[in-house]
Parts: structure tokens; sequence; C-alpha cells
């Protein structure tokens, strides 16, 4: 652990887990977080109240559970990172950021990091455009978000787009990571949600699972002056994303985002790039991404 983490925990910042003592204070925080650059009505993978897809009843008939399920392939210790991103907007702001903590924590490898958007998995994997963006390049990583879900919680849509995407990525040996987006603002339960659900499908095809709504849950109780989300409550801010793109660096390269340097071309203070990285280890440790490594 960061000897500026220990210090600064020691002074009165609130305790994330129980390895560290400390009392709750006030933290004064010098950040004005800027929205992620996004508009429209994009929530991930939720689906409005008003259910506008039929949803699916049953668990068990609709799934869908396909009959190969093979070994998480790992890329960890590769010379060159290659990653690709499916998804929606959530994702637009990630690319330059993960392969920024690539180049700057695994300094002697090459990083590409590329975002092919493509909405709802169950619209992406049936589209001969995306499936092609898989094959063409030999990826290390692929990252998978856009699974629909139910505002209500009430409803239940087919995973079987996502388990064919896990596959097929396993398949070519490329480390699949399902991406569950962080909650809406003032909806933490919905990130706990959204969370089971992508357990469910790791349950059913294994694959690594990046705990980004328990990352954001840890931070906004710890610091619930800093500003992770966008003015619309829905997006990422620029601090929301840095936290998220933390998490997929110590997935993808397997080393602790808590030992990362400060970073001063980023407009975060080196205050919080430290807890926020300290975070991210905690939680990862505590709730491994990938099932064998």
């Amino acid at each position: 652990m960061k000897t500026i983490i220990k210090q600064r925990y020691s002074m009165g910042f609130v305790k994330p887990f129980s390895k560290i003592n400390g009392s709750i204070i006030m933290v004064i925080l010098g950040l004005l977080a800027s929205a992620c650059g996004q508009s429209g009505s994009e929530t991930g993978g939720l689906v409005d109240a008003n259910e506008p897809v039929s949803p699916q009843p049953n668990l068990g008939e609709q799934q869908g559970v396909l009959e190969q399920n093979l070994p998480v392939p790992n890329n960890q210790q590769t010379d060159y990172f290659r990653v690709i991103l499916y998804g929606n907007s959530h994702v637009s702001g990630l690319p330059s950021l993960i392969q920024l903590l690539i180049n700057t924590g695994v300094p002697q490898v090459r990083v590409e990091v590329k975002n092919v958007g493509g909405g709802f998995l169950d619209e992406s994997y049936y589209n001969d455009a995306y499936q092609a963006r898989l094959t063409a390049t030999p990826w290390t990583h692929a990252i998978f978000q856009g699974q629909k879900y139910s505002q209500s919680g009430t409803s239940i849509y087919p995973t079987t787009a996502a388990q064919k995407w896990l596959d097929k990525a396993k398949s070519l040996g490329i480390t699949p990571i399902l991406f569950p987006e962080h909650p809406q603002d003032g909806k933490l339960e919905e990130g706990e949600y959204v969370y089971q659900l992508h357990q469910g499908i790791t349950s059913m095809q294994s694959s690594c699972l990046a705990p980004i709504p328990l990352v954001w849950e840890r931070v906004i109780q710890l610091l619930p002056d800093v500003h992770l989300h966008a003015p619309d409550g829905n997006h990422a801010s620029s601090l929301g994303n840095f936290l998220t793109a933390l998490v997929f660096y110590e997935v993808i390269t397997g080393r602790s985002a808590d030992l990362l340097p400060y970073l001063s071309n980023i407009a975060i203070s080196e205050q919080i790039q430290s807890i926020f990285g300290q975070v991210v280890s905690e939680v990862l440790a505590d709730k491994p991404a990938c099932p064998t490594f």
C-alpha cells in the first residue's frame, strides 16, 4: 500500500475496508468534474420502466445457456496489449484513459485500445460488421458493455448474445471482460443489481467481470463530495471515467492500480488519484475479476 495513502487515512479519511482505521471528516476538494461528453437518453443497458422491449418471463427457459464454456485466456503477460471495446456511450470516454494508464504502468509494452461501439450486445452480436471487427485484429482483450436490464428489476432480458460474445472472444484466444456499468446518480442499489446480473452471465459463460459498480459505491461512500457523474446523472464525469479506467487497467494488466504513479497530465489531484487507485485495488482483491488468474 502506498505510504501517501496510509498517511491520508491516518489524518481522517473514511475507511473503505477494515484494513484501514480512521474517522469521518469533511473532505474539501478543489475539483470540478466535467461531463463525459455524451448526450442522449442512453442509460447503459437500462431498458425504460415502460418496457418497450418484450420482457422474458422465465430465466431458465429464456437464457439459452451455451453448451461450450471455454476457460478464460490469460493475456496479462504480453508485449502488445490490444483492447477492443463494445458498447454504447458509456464506453466512449475510456479508450484514451486505458491506453494512458497502461503506457504509464507498463511502459515497455505497446498498446492499442479501440472503441467500436455497437450499442446493446444483442444488437452488435447479430451484426456482421461488428463480428468482423473482433476477428480482423489479434486482440488480447475485449470489453463488452450493453447488456439490457429492466429499470424495475421485475423483467428479465435474454443474455444469450452476451454469452455468445464471450464464447467467441475466448475461441479466438481473447480475454473477455464484462462491463457492468455504474449506477445512475443516487441509485446505488441499481449498481448492485447490474453487477449481480452480470455475475449470472459469468456463471453460465466464464469471463472476467469488472466490478465497476462496487468500486463506484465504495468511492461514493468514501468521498460523497466527489462528483463521479456528469450533470445528466447517468454518464460518467471525467473523474468517473478515470475511476472506471483504473479498474480496467488492473484487470487487463494484472498490475495494481494502487501502484501507479501520479499522472500530472490528468486534471485530477494527486490525492484523489491515489485514493482511487487504493479503492480499485482493494475491491479487486476482495472481488477478483477473472476466474482463473
